[in-house]
């Protein structure tokens, strides 16, 4: 257990190196949208209006739009690669499909 949250800090410091080398210590417009896994900007005014966004976000005083902090933003990432991991691990089985006669 130890092992896996040190991984998942080792993932979320890569990718936050990244994210820091592209966008600075803040992300926004656009490219917040597609940290978010989301296509468009309709959609993420959407998810933050439901209160669903996966991180948490704010203005800045006198500048357009809304912001994240690029490690809150590595650190989803690097949660989400994890459960991706988790899922197809084996622990979750496809049911097989009975064909329809007919």
């Amino acid at each position: 257990m130890v092992q896996r949250r040190a991984s998942l800090r080792r993932v979320a410091k890569e990718i936050e190196r990244e994210l820091t080398r592209l966008y600075g210590p803040l992300v926004g417009g656009d490219d917040l949208v597609r940290c978010c896994g989301l296509k468009t900007g309709a959609a993420f005014r959407q998810a933050r209006a439901r209160g669903s966004l996966p991180i948490p976000v704010f203005p800045l005083q006198g500048r357009r739009g809304t912001y994240a902090f690029v490690a809150d933003v590595a650190a989803w990432l690097a949660s989400q690669q994890k459960a991706v991991a988790r899922a197809t691990s084996g622990a979750h089985k496809p049911r097989k499909q009975r064909l329809k006669r007919g």
